[in-house]
């Protein structure tokens, strides 16, 4: 191959694994920068991203784990919430059932979203193109 010739990509291709790639070394000095401060879970969540930025099997699983237990927890919230409804009519406002249907409702709810926020609205690893 002579020094003039550029291999055959096109220049998307290219842009975008450019891209790809300075998100990837911004994760990885990232998760340097909170291990050098001492910061332990800000450098445990930096290393969940750049293990999906990596397409790891074990950010997947740990994907997979985390949308399970927050499915679960969405499902306990709503069954807590009609158990709560149900009970109003029946044991009133100031009844110890409807307090403790309350208290059901609060914990699944924040459970709920704690494990929804771990999650992460940017939880799918970045996607480059096939190199042709």
């Amino acid at each position: 191959m002579n020094k003039t010739q550029l291999p055959a990509r096109s220049f998307e291709e290219h842009y975008l694994r450019l891209l790809a790639d300075s998100i990837e070394r911004t994760a990885l000095a990232e998760l340097e920068f909170h291990r050098t401060l001492g910061h332990r879970r800000r450098a445990e969540r930096a290393e969940r991203r750049y293990e999906q930025l990596n397409g790891s099997p074990a950010a997947a699983s740990s994907r997979a784990r985390t949308y399970g237990a927050a499915r679960v927890m969405q499902v306990a919230a709503v069954v807590a919430l009609l158990l709560l409804a149900v009970e109003v009519p029946f044991f009133g406002v100031r009844s110890w059932w409807t307090g403790a249907a309350d208290l059901l409702v609060v914990a699944f709810t924040f459970a709920w979203f704690m494990l929804d926020t771990r999650r992460g609205a940017g939880s799918e690893p970045v996607q480059t193109p096939p190199a042709s």
